[in-house]
């Protein structure tokens, strides 16, 4: 996909992630339902997703769980994935948000979008680092051609954008898939903040990803 950069990062700090996802004592919430809002669930089947977060950073702070930030980064060996982020290295961005997901294995799930959405009205860099190997994928849209002239607005101004998604406004029948990002074991993705994109649940296992936004500093 255009303006998707992908990076590997070595087995054995992809083995240490892991390895602290599922063996470290985590604060995790619970969601009940991470699929479509009220607008974009009006032409899909409802079926209730659930899925579990544990938040790390929020608006640039660390979250109130969180006693020790930097032993934290460090346990979890996210040293493995910044040495690729050379705005985050240069310090002209900082983590807005940094946050685990974890969604259960269901049959059926059939790689459907949870709920298609960018993050924040400001501009951002968005990460997403896959922690496992699942049948799951991550899903990039746009809006359709054919619609263009009506979104105009929204689709020249970010802000705009992340306003939609929050009215009744916007459809699945308005978004066309664009590209479809595999849950691979040790893969990085950043990608224009902008860019619309949905989760989706996996069928063999569970899913878990590490996602980030930064954010330029002012």
């Amino acid at each position: 996909m255009d303006g998707c950069e992908t990076y590997w990062l070595e087995q054995e700090d992809a083995d240490k992630i892991e390895a602290f996802v599922f063996n470290e004592e985590i604060y995790w919430t619970f969601t009940p339902d991470v699929t479509f809002p009220s607008a974009l669930k009006k032409d899909h089947k409802k079926t209730r997703i659930p899925g579990f977060n544990a938040c790390i950073i929020k608006d640039g702070l660390p979250t109130k769980v969180i006693s020790n930030l930097a032993r934290l980064l460090d346990r979890m060996n996210f040293n493995a994935i910044t040495k690729h982020l050379d705005e985050y290295k240069n310090q002209s961005f900082n983590i807005r948000r940094l946050q685990f997901w974890m969604y259960p294995n269901r049959k059926g799930a059939g790689k459907v979008p949870h709920r298609p959405h960018i993050d924040f009205g400001e501009y951002n860099k968005t990460g997403l680092y896959f922690v496992n190997d699942c049948d799951a994928d991550t899903i990039f849209f746009k809006i359709k051609d054919q619609y263009k002239e009506e979104f105009k607005k929204e689709i020249e101004d970010g802000y705009q954008l992340y306003l939609l998604f929050q009215t009744d406004k916007l459809t699945m029948d308005h978004l066309e898939e664009i590209h479809r990002e595999k849950s691979e074991k040790g893969k990085l993705v950043l990608f224009d903040g902008y860019t619309i994109h949905a989760s989706s649940s996996a069928e063999d296992e569970i899913r878990v990803t590490l996602n980030f936004n930064l954010q330029p500093v002012t």
